[in-house]
């Protein structure tokens, strides 16, 4: 999904997916770290407790891997870091 940005540090977009059961998502949000630093959540829908894995490194570009046994809905959250200025983003799905 191409041409996608945050506005403001604490921005956030957030995503819906469908992943079957013994699959595997898989998330990239590629973009520059020096216009702005994003992070990358992963949650399982109807799960309050918190995320289920994440990425937030200093560096360009954050990627996650997450293993699903059952058939479930996935929310993939990105976020501005604040105080990150606006920054733009290309964002990669699969499920294998």
């Amino acid at each position: 999904y191409p041409g996608l940005a945050v506005c403001v540090g604490g921005d956030e977009d957030w995503y819906s997916i469908q992943v079957g059961a013994g699959k595997t998502l898989g998330v990239t949000a590629l973009f520059e770290h020096d216009d702005g630093d994003l992070d990358l959540y992963v949650y399982k829908q109807g799960n309050c407790v918190g995320y289920e894995t994440s990425s937030s490194s200093s560096t360009d570009n954050e990627t996650i891997s997450h293993y699903s046994a059952t058939q479930s809905t996935y929310l993939v959250k990105i976020e501005g870091y604040s105080p990150s200025q606006f920054n733009s983003y290309v964002l990669e799905v699969s499920v294998d």
